[in-house]
């Protein structure tokens, strides 16, 4: 059996995490799998990835728009003559619109988030006739003859909403954890208050109510380090006194999650948030936003602190709430932990194959 999951890179990034990682356990139940992708970007990941994957770039990179269409055609082409029986998975918003021009039976989507609004923000498409364009070509790619699959209620529910119908079948693969990586090692110094978070540039990320936040309450409130882990450029925003980490691999995320006591999410909306999830699994205090998709592991005043997006003044007052309540702070780690531990790639790639099973 072989999978082909095509990818528009193979950057860092949560949505390309969850496909390496379902691929790194693929491969070790004798699937063969290969990651098709046009070479628009010159950036790679910090993944641990199998030798066993084959990576197919398909182009040459140009900082030209027109060249990385070009890019994009010429993969589909590829696909036509490459693959006759292999199952197809994307996982593109973008890319998913042109699904019509593969000529395969066995295609696969993955929503990984509410695709029809995750260029709202216009950070990427720039301008609002580009917006309305993708929005109305989204619209028609639901009623592509194509099987799908999700990885939150979430994202089936928003998906359901455009479609006006929920006839489509709920096939569930969630995001999980590499447990040899991200797990508490008990290293955090108790005379201490860091707090992480993962600040990303793109609007809806919420990085700016974070902020926001600590301006407010810095003057008052003793936190001894804010690390900032991204790849980024954040240079749009103030992070004066603010220590911004470049991790070169997921060991150095996990160190310094295990250096915080407490991570804060502040995104409007998730498809599932794998960030919170992984630094409940390294024993950190969570504050993270209602954004949808993290429900399907985050449990308000039992495993982490949850307000309302864009709720600056609650997000201060969780903040300052577990700043000065240790005992809150362990509890809270301790019921987070013991639920990040079902949250495993194996379990996974098990709802994967069944998903693939149920269609073929």
């Amino acid at each position: 059996m072989k999978i082909v999951f095509i990818l528009p890179s193979i950057k860092t990034g949560g949505g390309n995490r969850v496909i390496l990682e379902l691929s790194n356990e693929l491969v070790t139940r004798n699937i063969n799998i290969d990651i098709v992708y046009p070479k628009n970007s010159e950036e790679t990941n910090t993944f641990n990835i199998s030798k066993k994957i084959t990576f197919i770039p398909i182009g040459t990179y140009k900082n030209s728009k027109i060249h990385k269409l070009f890019n994009l055609f010429h993969l589909f082409n590829y696909l036509n003559k490459t693959y006759k029986n292999e199952l197809l998975i994307f996982t593109d918003p973008i890319m998913s619109i042109f699904i019509p021009l593969t000529k395969h039976n066995k295609v696969y989507r993955f929503i990984q988030a509410d695709d029809y609004a995750i260029y709202d923000d216009l950070l990427v498409l720039k301008h609002k006739i580009f917006l309305i364009i993708y929005k109305i070509l989204t619209k028609l790619s639901y009623h592509y003859n194509v099987k799908y699959l999700f990885n939150s209620i979430y994202t089936y529910d928003k998906f359901s909403e455009i479609l006006k119908t929920k006839k489509i079948f709920f096939n569930l693969v969630h995001p999980a954890l590499n447990h040899t990586i991200f797990y508490n090692q008990n290293t955090r110094e108790e005379n201490k208050i860091n707090i992480c978070i993962v600040a990303r540039k793109h609007p809806w990320k919420g990085f700016i109510d974070f902020i926001h936040a600590l301006n407010n309450i810095q003057s008052t409130l003793h936190i001894d380090n804010i690390y900032l882990i991204s790849h980024d450029n954040l240079s749009e925003f103030d992070i004066t006194g603010m220590q911004l980490i470049k991790p070169k691999n997921d060991h150095e995320i996990a160190y310094y999650m295990n250096k915080s006591h407490i991570f804060v999410s502040t995104s409007w909306w998730e498809g599932f948030g794998l960030p919170p999830l992984e630094a409940m699994a390294c024993g950190c205090s969570v504050v993270l936003t209602d954004a949808g998709g993290v429900n399907e592991y985050a449990v308000p005043n039992e495993n982490c602190l949850m307000y309302k997006p864009k709720d600056i003044s609650k997000l201060q007052e969780n903040i300052i709430r577990l700043v000065g309540d240790k005992e809150l702070r362990n509890y809270l780690s301790i019921n987070a932990q013991k639920m990040a531990q079902d949250f495993s790639w194996a379990k996974s790639t098990d709802q994967l194959i069944k998903a693939l099973d149920y269609a073929y």
